[in-house]
């Protein structure tokens, strides 16, 4: 009768945490229905992660097949998520840590994704996978500069009050700062999907033009042109130029591999202004420039000649006519 009474008492406990599990998962649909994500389970038995739910995918995600290859072919520290969440689920079961939430950027095929994960270690280890939609910080930007025929008729009013100006000083701080509502005004429009093919040498020209006592130096010999958003690299150019303490800056460059190319700015920086802005704005500036080291007398940054682009659910066919 003891036995029974155990058996008896462990289905009951079994259904009523199946109950619980169901009721966890209608509540968390309620609190992230908006956003897409993954939930997966880890099978200790076949040591592999299971996919049971799925949400918000309107193009990609057809099938559970689709989000293992998923798991398999992104990378996030040259390792697959796969494996990524392996070692970070193993890691805080160890440390006995009940739940554990993290971001990260992941790459995929030719997209940029922003994941934010969390861990619950239950009857079995739970992961639950957000897909966010990249987001761009745009600091000391009137939210009234909205309308585009607000906006050209701002930039007029500005550019006739310059003739006012008799100081050399006042006329090239007016024009920086013109230049700045102007970039961005133009990043407040979609500039996650928006890339142009630069000239790379051009645009550090047409931003030297700004800085009229700074002396910059080109050592760049062939024609180089990347894919890239323009006012993304324009305004990296800004906060370096703004922070230089020296005469003079020089840019050379190298190619790393087929795809990426190495940019490095030498002189006398404000370093800790320029990794500030780096670190404030990682998420949208990862997709087109990444900062590789910062001190004082170096900058050295990498570019994918073709950049990666936002996640978008979309299939490889899709992605590749969109580059």
């Amino acid at each position: 009768m003891f036995f029974v009474y155990k058996y008896n008492e462990a289905i009951r406990a079994q259904f009523m945490l199946i109950q619980k599990d169901r009721q966890w998962e209608r509540i968390l649909e309620q609190l992230i229905h908006k956003q897409s994500y993954i939930m997966l389970n880890f099978n200790e038995s076949s040591f592999q992660f299971e996919y049971f739910m799925a949400h918000n995918f309107s193009n990609g995600f057809k099938d559970k097949e689709d989000i293992q290859n998923f798991l398999k072919e992104a990378q996030h520290q040259k390792k697959s998520l796969n494996n990524y969440l392996y070692d970070q689920m193993k890691q805080h079961q160890q440390d006995r840590i009940d739940l554990f939430k993290k971001e990260i950027m992941v790459k995929q095929q030719r997209e940029l994704i922003k994941l934010e994960f969390s861990i619950f270690f239950a009857n079995q280890p739970t992961i639950l996978l957000i897909f966010h939609k990249p987001k761009l910080r745009i600091q000391n930007t009137s939210s009234t500069i909205e309308s585009p025929v607000f906006f050209q008729y701002f930039v007029q009013l500005l550019k006739s009050l310059k003739k006012k100006l008799k100081q050399k000083q006042h006329y090239i701080t007016f024009m920086k700062r013109i230049r700045l509502i102007e970039i961005y005004h133009n990043l407040q429009n979609s500039w996650e999907q928006t890339v142009q093919e630069i000239n790379l040498c051009h645009i550090i020209s047409k931003q030297a033009k700004y800085f009229p006592d700074l002396m910059v130096q080109i050592n760049i010999k062939n024609t180089i042109n990347l894919k890239t958003n323009s006012d993304i690299f324009s305004l990296v150019l800004f906060k370096i130029f703004s922070n230089t303490n020296t005469y003079m800056i020089k840019f050379r460059y190298s190619k790393l591999d087929e795809d990426t190319i190495q940019l490095v700015v030498s002189g006398h920086f404000n370093s800790s202004v320029v990794l500030s802005f780096f670190e404030l704005h990682q998420e949208s500036l990862s997709r087109f420039v990444i900062l590789t080291q910062v001190t004082k007398y170096a900058i050295e940054m990498s570019f994918e000649i073709n950049p990666y682009i936002p996640f978008s659910g979309k299939n490889k066919k899709q992605i590749d006519q969109l580059i």
